[in-house]
């Protein structure tokens, strides 16, 4: 069973004796927890304070009041977080191979497998990564409870993410937090700029930062850059910023090609097609990594 440690305010630590208990300080830049022995040492402004939620129980009847109150939105989001699992528990796949899957979904032309996969996958998660980590996770598990162009993308750049070895969570958020918003600038493109590609259009990437600016969501740095620098090329043909392959995150390339393969739903053989196709014409804008990728999954087709 996981530990559940409650946020501890710290003027109520002056008035507890801290060698009866085992207070914890949480670095958030280092997502680091270590055990306080002198508050003297203790840098608020880098983290906060945790307390074991069974050792709070120990504390006399006004404090624990004081921290449950202090926590009460937390304890609220934890409910919420353990109902998630359990909904998800009957899909959870440990150490699931994801060439396997996705070359499973693209043959049957049906996703909702691997959809029920990832979405355990992210329910399970670690609900401190980050706040931005949990939205984007709540938006996915949104997006997958049903079989459309939108959760065909996620489902194949989630697997490309694992094929690619990354195991950074808070990075794969960021990326799938980018693969939702890339595109709302082109809300602000009529359709002839759209389908005949003028000036406006190859703006789109800046319309869509200008447009999460004004939501009530802080999108991280990573985030900001996989938007703006996902049409851009290894050989600096791309846009919008003609960045070349060595000043823009791979995990571009991904974003890019999804973007072209789920168009629309379409059989495997058309899956396939484009696939081969992508790797022939675009040899000289995909990074390596990306077309053994790309081959692997073409190749089990």
């Amino acid at each position: 069973m996981d530990l559940v440690f409650y946020r501890l305010p710290y003027d109520l630590v002056q008035d507890i004796d801290i060698s009866k208990l085992k207070i914890f300080f949480y670095n958030v830049a280092e997502k680091k927890r270590e055990i306080v022995l002198d508050m003297q040492t203790v840098k608020p402004e880098s983290g906060y304070l945790q307390i074991l939620k069974t050792e709070s129980e120990e504390l006399p009847a006004e404090y624990l009041a004081k921290i449950l109150e202090f926590n009460h939105s937390f304890i609220d989001y934890v409910d919420f977080y353990n109902r998630r699992v359990k909904t998800y528990a009957p899909f959870m796949k440990n150490n699931w191979v994801p060439l396997i899957e996705i070359r499973q979904a693209l043959n049957e032309n049906d996703f909702n497998i691997l959809m029920g996969i990832i979405q355990a996958e992210l329910a399970c998660d670690p609900q401190d990564i980050s706040n931005y980590a949990s939205t984007i996770s709540e938006s996915i598990e949104r997006l997958l409870r049903r079989d459309s162009k939108i959760s065909r993308t996620i489902c194949f750049s989630f697997c490309c993410y694992k094929m690619l070895q990354y195991d950074d969570r808070e990075l794969l958020y960021e990326f799938l937090g980018a693969l939702i918003f890339k595109d709302l600038g082109l809300s602000q493109n009529n359709p002839k700029d759209i389908w005949e590609k003028t000036d406006v259009y190859f703006k789109h990437p800046y319309y869509t930062l200008f447009l999460l600016k004004k939501m009530p969501i802080e999108i991280s740095k990573r985030t900001y850059f996989f938007i703006l620098d996902h049409h851009e090329n290894q050989d600096g043909s791309g846009f919008s910023r003609q960045k070349v392959g060595a000043h823009y995150h791979q995990l571009c390339d991904v974003l890019k090609v999804s973007e072209q393969l789920f168009s629309g739903k379409k059989s495997t053989e058309e899956y396939k097609q484009i696939l081969r196709g992508v790797i022939q014409a675009d040899k000289l804008t995909l990074t390596q990594a990306t077309i053994d990728c790309l081959s692997s999954i073409a190749s089990a087709l």
